[in-house]
């Protein structure tokens, strides 16, 4: 995969955890569903977890 490719992914998960954030109420855990996006750019794309962590403001 492509480093390109690897990007759009994890700026789709951004957007993805961006949203959430927009519509969330303070306090409230982060769904499931954007975890597991999240370990899905880990174990597909080249990236470290501490770049992913950053990118997602984790």
């Amino acid at each position: 995969m492509t480093t390109m490719q690897s990007s759009l992914s994890l700026d789709n998960v951004k957007l993805k955890f961006k949203a959430w954030r927009k519509t969330r109420t303070r306090g409230t855990r982060i769904p499931e569903e954007l975890w597991q996006a999240a370990i899905n750019v880990f174990h597909s794309e080249d990236l470290t977890l501490h770049k992913i962590a950053r990118v997602l403001h984790l």
